[in-house]
C-alpha cells in the first residue's frame, strides 16, 4: 500500500498505527471504510477503541484484516465488572462480523484500482482484478 495512504489511515485511526499493510491501493477505500465502521461501533457503544490491528494483507484474492482486542490483554480485564466485559464482548463480535463482511466484499473489488472485479489466477497466485488490470498485470509477467 502506498505509504501516504497508510499514514492517513494511521492518523485518523490510532488502532492502525504501525500496521503491516501488504496490499495494493485499490482496496484503500475498503480498508478506510472498515476502519470508519470499527470507529463507529465503538462510538455507538460509548467505548474507547482498544483493538490493535496487527496486519492487513492480500491472501487468496481477498483482504485479510488481523486484529486483537486490547481489553482482554489488560491487567484490569479479570477484575472488571461483568457489564464492562460484556460491553466489550459485544463490540468485538460486531467488529468480527464487520471484518468478515469486508473480507468477503474485497473479493468483488479490484485490488489494483478499486473497480468491480473477480478472482483471477496469475502465475499460480489468486488476485481480485478487473479486466483492465488483469490484462496489464498479465502483460507485465
Amino acid at each position: 500500500m502506498n505509504p501516504d495512504i497508510q499514514k492517513r489511515l494511521e492518523k485518523r485511526y490510532p488502532f492502525m498505527k504501525d500496521v503491516y499493510c501488504c496490499c495494493s491501493d485499490g482496496w484503500a477505500d475498503l480498508i478506510a471504510d472498515l476502519c470508519e465502521g470499527i470507529a463507529g461501533i465503538y462510538a455507538d457503544a460509548c467505548l474507547e477503541p482498544d483493538i490493535m490491528v496487527d496486519e492487513v494483507k492480500s491472501k487468496y484474492g481477498g483482504i485479510r484484516f488481523y486484529w486483537s482486542s486490547g481489553a482482554q490483554l489488560e491487567d484490569d480485564w479479570d477484575s472488571a465488572d461483568e457489564a464492562y466485559r460484556e460491553a466489550y464482548r459485544k463490540v468485538y463480535k460486531k467488529i468480527e462480523d464487520m471484518v468478515i463482511e469486508y473480507e468477503e466484499l474485497s473479493e468483488t473489488v479490484c485490488e489494483e484500482c478499486g473497480k468491480p472485479a473477480s478472482g483471477r489466477v496469475l502465475n499460480g497466485w489468486v488476485y481480485t482484478l478487473c479486466d483492465d488490470c488483469f490484462i496489464k498485470l498479465k502483460d507485465k509477467r
